[in-house]
């Protein structure tokens, strides 16, 4: 559009010739939309008029104006209004309408004036005199939204700093304030409006001003859906752009862009609710528990870490920092299934390598190291360790019935000394009522007569302790059978101890019967004597009680710590006897390795990295109507690899093809924790028949020509074996044959010679039960028209077609094409593939123009995809997934803009260049042309006007409309200069693409001089 310069240039030479006498009007103030208009000449009035120049008010009142020479007409155009003046006539048009002036244009000292309200009231303005002041208002001017708005995945790092947000700007940006990009999750697009965007936070979108053209904005790591939430990998997501006005309530919501996901990194949650309390006065890290909350999937995780950080660091501790901190300096806490609860051992340092010690303020945190990723977590509250003068008491109570007098003699307390005896003077064992024991508080242990309870002087080790026959509970009552108890312990402070006393927490219930006589075993001890990492590892033993005859066998209960304080009698007769290693009665004190197969009272396997102890419960003869006895527990064991050749973890077979031989058969292990004496590992082939007496011994004997060696890598191993494997007896590995697969770790170096052999994978047996595949899947862009017909895909069919029954061409976007799997192909909707029927030969395909992606969007240009194939089988045979093809992203050829001409118009007050161009013949892959002009004798080409548009040296024209514009001497060249008169310049027009690229630039017009 030709702006109002030429406006100006029109009505000069429509009024300079009518002269008037004029005064000065240099009091009167304009003011337009609130702001003052300065002018270089000032108003003037005549007959009662006030008249400025007419650059000054038409630039302020935003009309477009054009001039035609021949016939001296000037059209000005705003808004739906057109204003058509003659030259030499006192009468205007608006919008068809005659209008007279009673006030002409005039020329004062070459500069032509126009009366103010005329020119306002013309341009739909309205106009208000107050004293020596003129108030114009302008017609607001409504905004658009904008279009074309997608998204470019250009980055792995699975936050906003992988999108980049593209959209052409509004038709007019004259009103425009600002945009607004709004990342919306996909399935919440279709209820997201223009209400819904105005009511998102201003931290959950990201603001762009208006430059003129057509907008590309990388968002950032901090980028946010409209949630709140940080853009994240794996989720798929839409684009709105909202158009703000400058007057308030004006916006415009464009449409949606396609939906898109990022790359999806492997990440792992960081824990909650970290705590730190004093809970000591040792003045070192055995002062300090740490609790938290254990993450909701534990499945990646190996461990945690427990940093102690002084406060005066906590802001600048981050991940970073925390993976950079010595081992010596933290604190490792292994899962157990259960929220965590750790105190800190002597020698535990904060993150500095300083010894906890009282005084310091620390925060603690939290690190949660997985298998690909890790985490920390807040930190907790400050904790300054003091001297609190408190008494730690006695834990882990807990009451057995261990004898038949129906009195104080038959209920042993077992109970774990207080971890700081120096202010102990003694223990007390309080038997309460179980009905009472709810009630029973420190304030209540401390008022019990000394008759009625039992005192127990400290050791330094944990107390066994049988009540006397004249043992009464809490209300002075004999203890005696048939009544249920809790029992307690009150940790009584000596004459140097000011504070109060602690009391324990509860026993279980006990209830004294008639046992005749069965006792529990005791002395319950456990050792890690393997790197095996199942029930081998685990050493159990116990001394057996005096008197067996009561007894039928021993079962051994494996219970991790953190369930062991509740872990009692009846909870013992429950287990499952799949969850318990049976020990018969030798006569003799027990020590039994259990099995591989071992299992906790969970029902889990044992494993390295958890805390176990170890109860025995005595089982009372068949028939005798005794009650079974347990032991106390065990301490604590936490398996872990202590030899020098451990042995492999989680042996697998999986069936992965149809071949009928070892490449069918995919073998995976966790490797060893430690490899740093191991060789090699040997995968062995056992049938399932000879499986259960397949010992080290055998698997050290085999032939060299019937396993597989797999050389350490560091990681952990998946392999399919060779065409050609054997089982350990020498026969082909083969369908219909039910095997299972040993894992044997082979020492080097000083344990050269040393072996270990892995439990063995579940039965495995090779079938043929899917399709197969098919290979060479290729994509290729062979036509131009936008949409599937661009799309044709090659591949080699399946090497035995039996099996399927079609094939279904599926094109995936190439953002989501490292998680489509064989599950997700088969839950594709029919509307969203192309199915091929099987041929014989090779195929080549060319989709139809209405072919979607698996996310039901139309295939369509600028849009990066990868192609699979499924072969759908026959029968109850399963379908097979090929591999992708390479990315393709279809696009249409940018084509020149033509004919590219240029006209200098030598006006009464200024110079125009006039450019014109024929429209490039195929305009779908223009976003739009920039028109760049250029001083002759400068070498211009493709990449000179690249970094002209980069630099904002050029006028924009809209594709699809009058390929023409205006430029004067206050736009700039090619290298930034103001168009300058006498210069000679040539014109060239880049036809710039959708999405961005090297575009393509035109011929350049005949020289022409300004």
């Amino acid at each position: 559009m030709k702006k109002l310069a030429s406006a100006g240039l029109a009505i000069i030479l429509l009024f300079s010739v009518l002269q008037t006498t004029v005064q000065a009007a240099s009091d009167t103030t304009i003011y337009i939309n609130g702001d003052r208009l300065v002018t270089d000449q000032p108003a003037v009035t005549t007959g009662g008029r006030i008249l400025l120049p007419l650059r000054a008010i038409f630039e302020a009142l935003q009309a477009e104006v054009g001039y035609d020479a021949p016939t001296k007409t000037i059209t000005a155009v705003k808004s739906g209004t057109t204003v058509i003046l003659r030259l030499g006539s006192r009468t205007a048009s608006v919008n068809g309408q005659s209008v007279t002036l009673d006030v002409p244009a005039q020329a004062v000292r070459g500069r032509t004036l126009v009366p103010v309200r005329f020119v306002s009231e013309a341009m739909g303005a309205q106009v208000d005199w107050q004293s020596n002041q003129v108030f114009i208002t302008t017609t607001q001017q409504s905004v658009s939204a904008v279009s074309g708005v997608y998204a470019t995945i250009n980055g792995t790092r699975g936050d906003g700093r992988d999108v980049t947000a593209g959209f052409r700007m509004a038709a007019n940006e004259v009103p425009v304030s600002h945009y607004r990009i709004f990342a919306v999750k996909a399935n919440q697009a279709g209820s997201f409006n223009q209400n819904a965007a105005l009511s998102v936070s201003s931290r959950n979108y990201t603001t762009v001003l208006p430059i003129g053209r057509d907008l590309n904005v990388s968002l950032t790591a901090q980028s946010r859906d409209t949630d709140g939430e940080l853009l994240r990998g794996g989720q798929p997501y839409v684009l709105f752009v909202l158009t703000v006005g400058n007057s308030n309530g004006q916006f415009a919501l464009s449409s949606s862009s396609a939906a898109f996901s990022l790359t999806a990194i492997p990440v792992i949650s960081a824990v909650s609710n970290v705590r730190a309390t004093d809970v000591g006065d040792l003045n070192d890290g055995r002062d300090l528990r740490v609790t938290f909350n254990k993450l909701a999937d534990e499945s990646q995780l190996n461990h945690y870490r427990v940093f102690v950080v002084k406060s005066g660091n906590a802001n600048s501790f981050n991940l970073d920092r925390a993976l950079a901190v010595s081992a010596g300096n933290y604190t490792v806490v292994y899962r157990t299934g259960n929220n965590l609860s750790q105190t800190l051992d002597a020698s535990a340092r904060d993150v500095d390598g300083a010894l906890i010690r009282n005084g310091n303020s620390y925060r603690i945190f939290v690190a949660a190291i997985g298998q690909s990723a890790n985490s920390l977590s807040s930190a907790s509250d400050a904790i300054t360790l003091t001297q609190n003068l408190s008494l730690a008491g006695a834990t882990a109570v807990t009451a057995f019935d261990v004898s038949d007098f129906g009195d104080g003699r038959d209920l042993r307390v077992v109970f774990n000394r207080a971890t700081d005896e120096s202010a102990l003077a003694h223990y007390r064992i309080m038997v309460v009522k179980s009905n009472k024991a709810d009630a029973f508080n420190l304030a209540a242990a401390n008022n019990v007569s000394n008759r009625n309870y039992t005192v127990v002087n400290k050791t330094g080790n944990n107390i066994i302790q049988t009540l006397a026959s004249g043992a009464r509970d809490t209300d002075g009552d004999t203890i005696r059978g048939g009544i249920n108890y809790r029992v307690f312990v009150l940790a009584v402070g000596n004459n140097n101890y000011t504070g109060s006393n602690t009391l324990s927490a509860s026993s279980g219930i006990i209830n004294l019967t008639l046992n005749y006589g069965t006792q529990p075993a005791f002395n319950v001890g456990a050792s890690d004597i393997g790197d095996n990492n199942d029930g081998r590892d685990l050493l159990v033993s116990f001394s057996r009680p005096a008197d067996e005859s009561a007894i039928s066998q021993y079962r051994i209960m494996v219970v991790r710590t953190a369930n062991a304080n509740s872990f009692n009698l009846a909870a013992a007769n429950n287990v499952s006897s799949s969850n318990y290693t049976v020990v018969n009665k030798t006569g003799n004190n027990i020590s039994q390795a259990l099995a591989s197969g071992a299992r906790d009272v969970n029902g889990s396997a044992i494993r390295n990295g958890t805390s176990y102890r170890i109860f025995i419960l005595s089982v009372s003869q068949s028939g005798s109507g005794n009650s079974n006895a347990l032991s106390a527990g065990s301490n604590e064991i936490t398996l872990a690899n202590n030899f020098s050749v451990p042995a492999v973890t989680n042996v697998a077979a999986t069936d992965i093809s149809d071949f009928g031989d070892g490449r069918d058969l995919l073998v995976s292990f966790t490797r060893a924790t430690n490899e740093s004496q191991i060789g090699q590992y040997r995968v062995f082939a056992v049938k399932n028949a000879n499986a259960a007496s397949f010992n080290l011994a055998s698997a050290t004997n085999v032939a060299s020509s019937n396993y597989t060696v797999i050389n350490k890598t560091g990681n952990n191993i998946s392999q399919s074996l060779a065409s050609g494997t054997r089982d350990v007896d020498g026969a082909p590995i083969q369908n219909g044959v039910d095997y299972r697969i040993f894992v044997l770790s082979v020492g080097s170096g000083s344990s050269n010679g040393v072996n270990t052999l892995s439990t063995p994978s579940a039965v495995i047996q090779l079938s043929n039960s899917s399709a197969q595949p098919v290979t060479g899947v290729s994509a290729a862009d062979v036509s131009d028209f936008g949409d599937g017909r661009d799309l044709q895909v090659s591949f080699a069919r399946a090497a035995d077609e039996s099996r399927v029954r079609e094939y279904r061409v599926l094109v995936v976007k190439s953002a989501a094409a490292s998680s489509f799997t064989l599950a997700a192909a088969n839950n594709v909707a029919s509307s969203n593939y192309t199915v091929i029927a099987k041929t014989g030969n090779n195929l080549t395909q060319t989709l139809a123009a209405g072919t979607r992606d698996t996310d039901g969007a139309p295939i369509q240009n600028g849009v990066t995809y990868k192609v699979f194939v499924l072969s759908v089988g026959t029968g109850s045979l399963t379908n097979a997934l090929s591999a992708a093809s390479a990315d393709l992203t279809l696009s249409s050829p940018v084509l020149p803009a033509t004919a590219v001409s240029a006209t200098v118009v030598q006006n009464v007050d200024k110079t125009e260049l006039q450019v014109r161009f024929s429209n490039a013949l195929n305009e779908n892959s223009v976003a739009y042309y920039a028109v760049i002009v250029v001083p002759v004798g400068t070498n211009f080409d493709l990449g000179a006007a690249h970094a002209a548009v980069n630099a904002n040296r050029y006028i924009q024209v809209a594709k699809g409309g009058a390929a023409s514009t205006t430029l004067f001497a206050t736009d700039v060249d090619s290298n930034g200069t103001a168009l300058t008169a006498g210069n000679a310049y040539r014109v060239y027009v880049l036809s710039v693409p959708q999405g961005g690229g090297t575009g393509t630039l035109s011929e350049a017009s005949a020289e022409v001089r300004f």
